[in-house]
């Protein structure tokens, strides 16, 4: 009896460390993501600098351009903010694993004091 408890607790201690490992992983992407995002939000902005210090360009061509440059500015601070939000709700996550790896660890720690009934 104690011999399947031990191996089921062993398996849910797995099973919460490799979600832990995965949740830590993917938060450091996130991180990563957003930071990439911000990046390029900003180079689109200098970029709209770059394009009102253009005289050859006709006046349209320069709207077009303008108009192209607040769109990709628009989609990277959309992106930032979705990427934002996906580690609010990762790391909440994460922190609930952390919680739960912790408690299998602490049950299997316990259980493995037990002396077997042999």
């Amino acid at each position: 009896m104690v011999y399947h408890v031990n191996v089921m607790s062993s398996a849910a201690y797995m099973w919460a460390d490799l979600h832990y490992q995965d949740a830590r992983g993917r938060l450091a992407a996130l991180k990563k993501s957003k930071r990439l995002a911000r990046t390029l939000e900003v180079r689109s902005c200098s970029n709209n600098h770059n394009i009102k210090a253009i005289q050859q360009s006709t006046k349209r061509s320069s709207e077009l351009e303008f108009e192209l440059t607040q769109q990709w500015r628009s989609l990277f601070l959309r992106t930032e903010n979705t990427l934002v939000l996906e580690t609010a709700q990762l790391h909440a996550n994460f922190l609930r694993l952390k919680e739960l790896r912790e408690i299998c660890k602490r049950d299997l720690e316990a259980i493995s004091m037990v002396p077997s009934d042999k």
